[in-house]
């Protein structure tokens, strides 16, 4: 029985900034910037949320930032080994672990699964992402750690 675990943090992001810029020397931002982050220098742990993308009117950048977090998510499962796993039944657990208190909506982060599971189907981890084959699991208690927000993920064969 097969399992993984992805964590998305910092030191991920910083790792996959440099092979991105490496592989596009005249890119200036890194491509998991937020929308409207000051700083565009880095990439952010999470997923742009359901509101983040409804509130961007702009298709194009909607679909774009899409398709950099499908490459990133494709990259991490080359990092770990498990492309081409093609697991006809998995389950998949999420944990998030936030940089601050503020309050948060449970269903805005569905975005985050969709946009991450997508990466996971298109890198072979399972063959499909559909009901009856992959049975989520989401850590719903709030999680905190100022200098270390991240988004933990565990895949187990079923």
């Amino acid at each position: 029985m097969r399992k993984a675990q992805i964590v998305i943090d910092k030191g991920i992001m910083q790792k996959y900034g440099e092979y991105f810029f490496k592989e596009h020397p005249r890119a200036r931002n890194h491509p998991l910037a937020k929308f409207n982050s000051k700083n565009k220098e880095q990439g952010s742990v999470f997923p742009p949320s359901l509101n983040e993308m409804t509130n961007n009117p702009n298709r194009l950048a909607q679909n774009g930032m899409k398709q950099r977090w499908k490459e990133f998510i494709k990259w991490i499962c080359e990092e770990e080994n498990i492309v081409d796993w093609k697991l006809k039944k998995a389950k998949v657990s999420y944990r998030w672990i936030f940089p601050d208190k503020r309050r948060r909506d449970l269903d805005n982060l569905v975005m985050h699964i969709k946009i991450i599971n997508d990466g996971f189907t298109e890198s072979g981890v399972w063959e499909d992402d559909c009901f009856g084959k992959i049975y989520l699991n989401l850590d719903t208690e709030f999680h905190y750690e100022k200098d270390n927000p991240k988004i933990i993920i565990d895949i187990e064969e079923v």
